[in-house]
Formats: C-alpha cells, sequence, structure tokens
C-alpha cells in the first residue's frame, strides 16, 4: 500500500461495495460485512486472512489462546489488523450489536503465568485497537476469557467523559496480507511443537534427559518479520559468520520462529512465508546464544541423520519436517568446513598505508601450504633475529600462510595475502626451555572479533591440521591467552 497516497474512509467505503451494486447506497449505510471488508482489503492490494472465533467445535479457553497467537504473529511485523466484535454492556451484559475495531498494538503480561505456555503469544493480556467511537489507542483488558475495555482519564490523552464500560466479545478477525505470503500461522506453530516432541524422545533414547528437558521447556516466539528487520538484528549479534546469514538471499517476508529458555533467546528458525507447503519452506538455523545454539543444533542434526524415516512421520502431513531434514542433512561444502574449522572467512580491518606499495599491497609469505607436496624447502627457523617474528594465518582456500615481520613494524597478517580474506591468524614464537613453538591468534585485523573460546578452538584445530602435518619434527602448542 502506498503510505502517501492513503485512500480516504469514503473511497474505501465504496471499494467495499460490489461493482454490480445496483439500488444499494454506499452512504448512508448501516455498516460493512465481513466479506465487504474483505474485497476492501483486496482492492488494495492486500490478500486477506480471515479467522473466525465464533465455532462451535473449540472451546472459549482455545478461543482465547488462538486470538492472542494470532494477534501477536501478524501484529508483531507491523501488519493492522481488523477486529470483529459483539458489543455488550459491562453492567447488564446487554447487546449492543457488531463493530469493527483495528488492532495497533499489544502488551504481553510481564508477571509469571502459572500455568506456563510454550508460547510467548499466550503472555498477551491488552490490546491497544482504533476505534471510531473513541478514537485511537483504545486500551481492551483481557480478563476472565472476556474483553473488558477500560480508557484511562488523562486530560491530556482523552477528552471523553460519556463513557461506559463495555465488553468486546471476539468474533472475527481479519488481516491484509501481503499477497505473497501463502504459508499460514498454525503450520509454523505446529512445526515447532512437533519438533519438541519429536526431539526431546529422541534425547532421551540417548540417555540426555537434562537436554530434553531444556528442549521441553522452550518457550517460541513466532511471528512474521521483513527481510531487512531479519538482517539488522543480525547484525547486532554476536554471533560467527555473520556475512553467511547476511548474504543469503531471502523473501520479503519470514516466519521466524524463535526458541527462549529461562528468558534466554536460543536459536531462530527461518521459514519462507512466500512458498507452498509442500515446497522447501525451510530456509535457515540461526544462533541467537553461540555455544548453546551450537549443542542444540549438533542434536538436531543428529536426530535427522540417524532417526528420521518415513516411519516417523508421514511426508503429507508433515512436509515442513522434510524440508528440515534436507537441510541439516545437507553435506557441508569444502569452504563452509574451513569455516567451522579455522573460522569464518573477513576481510582485514584495516590496510595500513605502509603495506602498500603503489597501491599494491606488498606479499611478504615466504610459504603457502595445503598438501605435504607443497613444502618443498621450507624450515623454521629457531634462532630467528631479535627484531623479527614469525607471523601465520589460514586463508580463504584453508592453505597455511607464514611469513616475517619486523618487531614494532607497522606491516603486519594482510601481507601474506595480499590484503585478501582471511580466517584466524596470528604469531609463532619458539621456546627453547621445552623445545616447542607457541602459536597464538593475536592478529588484530583478522581474529579481533573472534571470543577467546572460538581462537582457541581454531588455533588448535591450525596446530592438529596443518603445522603438525607440515612439521611434523616439531612440537606446537597453543599460546595461553
Amino acid at each position: 500500500m502506498n503510505l502517501i497516497n492513503l485512500p480516504s474512509s469514503s473511497l474505501i467505503t465504496k471499494s467495499a461495495y460490489p461493482e454490480s451494486n445496483g439500488f444499494h447506497r454506499e452512504f448512508p449505510n448501516s455498516g460493512l460485512s465481513t466479506d465487504m471488508i474483505c474485497r476492501g482489503l483486496k482492492k488494495q492490494n492486500l490478500s486477506p486472512e480471515y479467522f473466525e472465533f465464533s465455532t462451535k467445535n473449540i472451546s472459549l479457553e482455545n478461543k482465547i489462546k488462538l486470538f492472542k497467537e494470532y494477534i501477536y504473529a501478524y501484529c508483531s511485523s507491523g501488519l493492522p489488523l481488523i477486529l470483529g466484535v459483539s458489543i455488550q454492556d459491562f453492567e447488564t451484559s446487554k447487546e449492543k450489536g457488531l463493530h469493527a475495531v483495528t488492532i495497533l498494538g499489544y502488551a504481553l503480561n510481564k508477571k509469571e503465568i502459572e500455568n506456563k505456555s510454550s508460547l510467548i503469544s499466550h503472555k498477551l493480556n491488552k490490546i491497544y485497537v482504533n476505534d471510531d467511537r473513541y478514537g485511537a489507542f483504545l486500551r481492551i483488558v483481557l480478563k476472565d476469557n472476556e474483553f473488558e475495555v477500560e480508557v484511562e482519564q488523562n486530560d491530556e490523552v482523552t477528552t471523553q467523559i460519556d463513557f461506559s464500560k463495555e465488553k468486546y466479545i471476539p468474533d472475527t478477525l481479519i488481516i491484509g496480507v501481503y499477497h505473497k505470503i501463502r504459508i499460514p500461522y498454525l503450520m509454523i506453530k505446529d512445526i515447532c511443537l512437533l519438533l519438541v516432541d519429536l526431539f526431546s524422545e529422541h534425547l532421551i533414547d540417548k540417555k540426555l534427559n537434562s537436554v530434553a528437558d531444556v528442549i521441553k521447556a522452550f518457550e517460541w516466539d513466532i511471528h512474521i518479520k521483513e527481510n531487512f528487520v531479519l538482517k539488522n538484528d543480525i547484525l547486532k549479534r554476536r554471533i560467527s559468520h555473520k556475512e553467511k546469514y547476511l548474504t543469503k538471499s531471502l523473501p520479503k517476508y519470514i516466519w521466524s520462529a524463535t526458541a527462549i529458555f529461562a528468558d534466554t533467546q536460543i536459536f531462530e528458525l527461518i521459514f519462507d512465508t512466500t512458498d507452498i507447503d509442500q515446497g522447501t519452506v525451510f530456509l535457515e538455523f540461526l544462533p541467537k546464544h553461540q555455544e548453546y545454539s551450537k549443542t542444540i543444533k549438533k542434536y538436531v542434526k543428529d536426530y535427522f541423520e540417524s532417526r528420521f524415516t518415513t516411519k516417523d512421520v508421514k511426508k503429507d502431513s508433515a512436509s515442513l519436517l522434510w524440508a528440515m531434514n534436507d537441510y541439516f542433512k545437507k553435506q557441508e561444502t569444502y569452504l563452509e568446513n574451513l569455516n567451522d574449522l579455522y573460522g569464518y572467512l573477513k576481510i582485514p580491518s584495516m590496510i595500513k598505508s605502509e603495506e602498500m606499495t603503489n597501491d599494491i599491497i606488498i606479499d611478504h609469505c615466504e610459504i603457502r601450504l595445503n598438501k605435504k607436496v607443497d613444502k618443498k624447502v621450507f624450515f623454521l627457523n629457531k634462532k630467528l633475529k631479535d627484531n623479527l617474528v614469525y607471523i601465520w594465518l589460514i586463508d580463504k582456500e584453508g592453505f597455511l600462510c607464514i611469513g616475517k615481520e619486523k618487531l614494532n613494524s607497522r606491516m603486519g597478517h594482510p601481507t601474506l595475502t595480499n590484503g585478501m580474506p582471511a580466517r584466524i591468524g596470528g604469531e609463532m614464537k619458539f621456546n627453547p626451555s621445552n623445545n616447542t613453538w607457541k602459536i597464538n591468534p593475536f592478529s588484530g585485523r583478522y581474529s579481533s572479533e573472534y571470543k577467546s573460546q572460538e581462537k582457541k578452538e581454531y588455533v588448535n584445530n591450525a596446530i592438529i591440521y596443518k603445522f603438525s602435518v607440515f612439521f611434523p619434527k616439531e612440537k606446537f602448542e597453543n599460546e595461553k591467552i
């Protein structure tokens, strides 16, 4: 919708009437029906999602829960929702008629709920609506499975003085969504709850009951996000491999399902809202807490690789599971494996002017090793001149690059790769007391963004898979950070 040229109220009403309106007048009228509201949304290039809460085969408690879920899932993304209600007098419960309001926002109960739910949306206890009888931001408070309207008496906000308390009994909910959104909320909710059941059962079978208890205690935050909102959020996270997620092509709108344990966000599942339910709907497993999500991902991957079969779940009843199965069983590429072993690829944080000659960075790399046959004639000098130190890094293709740097020099690790992106890097120092080379990750321009544990892990991998392989007669150890 073009926010600059918003349609007037009268134009919206006219667009809601069928073209073959006949003898009916648009003004005055007794109100718009559900069908007319949906027609008006279509005229604004929006696709109406319609939910009816007056169905007889669902309890009032479940109806209210579903009501909360839909409001939270769609309103969190900034989508306006039209709520159809039956209005009753608060004191006498006398019916006043049907009415429609626009939901603009909501509030969550900050207190602990006695019967804890697996969905964050069930904490919703207030909504804020635009009611043409009273104005914008009318507060509606959920109480005893009914909706009681309350207006705070504040002269700076409202001048309403003849306000009578009313109950709003929800009847219908109409959401105008982007026309390419095809995957419904219930499908995402069902897959999250199903995953909890399947994974916890799998973990219990493996005698990992404590981990299963964590999985079963997950709270899910499920709502629609725009692509740019997700990527701005990723930029702020303290996680590895941000480039992988930021450069991934995603649809305009995605379903986000975040798993929360003890008020800590663990990971986020991303689904394509624009696909069909038989398609590749699952897009990505995104870490929110680096260490916890890595552990959970390992168990999830193990479940799909060792247990998930056609006997467990029928494809036509849980197609999203099959999309996740394809994702977690996918073989890692060589570059993805390098990311896990030596850190993600990153450009140097800066290039110093001293490292440039005629706009071309100087190459001080003395040896670039990836196979034993690459070694040729190169030996680590245990008696370097006092003003020299070895520097090393793992480059884009996984090669071990080694060179020399003068102490107090302003030229460093980018000179090993001609200024190109690389992974972990640091220094090598020989300790004659135990005849061992100490390897550290002290490259400020390639290693600074890693956490201490990550640096230790990547250096250990470099020692095992690179240094010890190419220099088998030498001893190496990870220098304490």
